[in-house]
């Protein structure tokens, strides 16, 4: 009786924990929403913080359930609304760098013409016998080109420079920072692209089976190592026209442009591919590590738009 008493009072506990940490993460969220992009994310930063208050205040399981599904709402229209926003500021910087491209551009023959009249008029003045002002004049103008050009190198230089920042931004908000494949975000974009064109595609799960294992006994960085040679075996495997994405922890999704069986002999593929020894180099001694896939996969159905799509493939069964 005593240790059913002790093992329930554990449970609660945990059950505590569990809770406290939720509402912790809840606040995080609404921070990072609301300072990631303050236009568009304070409102649901404040959405979320009133989900927080109201769990704090009363945490039963339908509540909690509940607040599982305004959580994911919230972020994906935040996510919307934050890649909308983010594309009009790109168009517009890109716009801003084409006209001061074509202002140097423009500049450069216009200025040219401009010198060439100039050096007529020393010309003439070399003509009349007034070497001395046609030669201060002629000085003159080679200072004054030299300048030119050192302004419109300058140009040229930040608008390079600006351009390369901003492909560089792009790619950040597109990629997975660890493994370099696609992020959540890119995911959003690329099945909204098919969706809105009603184009058939399936969508592939794969997730290495006890992952956190393999972190425990070997160590998070050696888990990194693991993660990017995962992300680039799969990247080896699917087509230009495809799309792969680290989707969660240790989870990869991929997009595929096929029927259903094509998809599901594929899946078997990847997953014997991807399963198998890893050799990951730790603390500057070499390891062999075993990994075992599970995939799990599904096709899009008529009408299903992005998120009924993944919330059915994450309750299908690996296959």
């Amino acid at each position: 009786m005593q240790a059913e008493k002790t093992e329930q009072g554990q449970e609660v506990r945990v059950a505590f924990t569990a809770v406290d940490s939720y509402l912790s993460a809840l606040a995080s969220i609404a921070s990072m929403v609301s300072g990631v992009f303050p236009d568009v994310g304070s409102e649901h930063a404040r959405k979320l913080i009133r989900l927080r208050n109201r769990l704090a205040f009363e945490a039963d399981v339908p509540g909690l359930i509940e607040s599982r599904e305004t959580l994911l709402n919230e972020l994906t229209a935040f996510s919307e609304k934050a890649r909308n926003l983010y594309v009009s500021r790109t168009e517009a910087v890109h716009k801003s760098l084409e006209l001061l491209a074509d202002l140097g551009d423009s500049l450069a023959p216009q200025n040219n013409e401009n010198f060439k009249t100039l050096f007529a008029v020393c010309g003439r003045l070399e003509a009349l016998g007034k070497i001395s002002e046609a030669t201060a004049l002629r000085s003159g103008i080679n200072a004054l080109g030299k300048e030119r050009e050192a302004v419109l190198d300058g140009l040229r230089s930040q608008v390079t420079s600006l351009e390369n920042r901003l492909q560089s931004s792009e790619m950040l908000t597109s990629t997975d920072p660890l493994t370099g494949v696609g992020n959540r975000s890119e995911l959003d974009h690329q099945l909204a692209a098919r969706v809105k064109v009603n184009k058939a595609f399936c969508v592939l799960l794969f997730d290495i089976v006890r992952f956190q294992a393999v972190n425990l006994k070997y160590g998070n960085a050696c888990g990194d190592e693991l993660l990017k040679q995962v992300a680039a075996r799969l990247s080896n495997q699917i087509r230009t026209r495809d799309f792969v994405c680290r989707w969660a922890g240790d989870e990869f999704l991929v997009i595929m442009e096929c029927d259903l069986d094509n998809a599901t002999r594929r899946c078997r593929q990847i997953s014997q591919w991807l399963s198998g020894p890893y050799r990951v180099k730790v603390e500057g001694q070499e390891l062999r590590v075993d990994l075992q896939m599970s995939s799990d996969l599904t096709d899009r159905r008529a009408k299903e738009d992005a998120h009924e799509l993944l919330q059915r493939l994450t309750e299908l069964r690996p296959c």
